[in-house]
């Protein structure tokens, strides 16, 4: 065994462990990479059925509910002005 022959051999061994490495490497990024890919499926359809929930809710709830709010705040700010129109006219006062 010269010297020569050592070097050899350890670069085969070398080499023969970078592959190994690169494989290993390989197969693992490919798995995550499949999870991964699984779990961001059923994040989008989680996503998607909140979507369609809230599009729900704010078509049957928030709407009709804003709209009433609405109504009661003209009808309160209608009867605010009125108030003050005849509070006018009962004080005697014509400006």
């Amino acid at each position: 065994m010269t010297i020569e022959w050592f070097r050899d051999l350890v670069i085969i061994i070398f080499c023969l462990l970078g592959i190994g490495a690169t494989l290993l490497i390989t197969i693992v990024a490919l798995v995550i990479f499949r999870r991964v890919g699984s779990v961001l499926n059923t994040t989008k359809a989680v996503v998607e059925d909140m979507s369609g929930t809230t599009y729900f809710l704010s078509d049957t709830f928030v709407k009709p509910f804003i709209g009433a709010a609405s109504f009661v705040s003209g009808v309160r700010q209608a009867l605010r002005i009125v108030s003050r129109l005849s509070q006018r006219k009962g004080d005697g006062r014509h400006g």
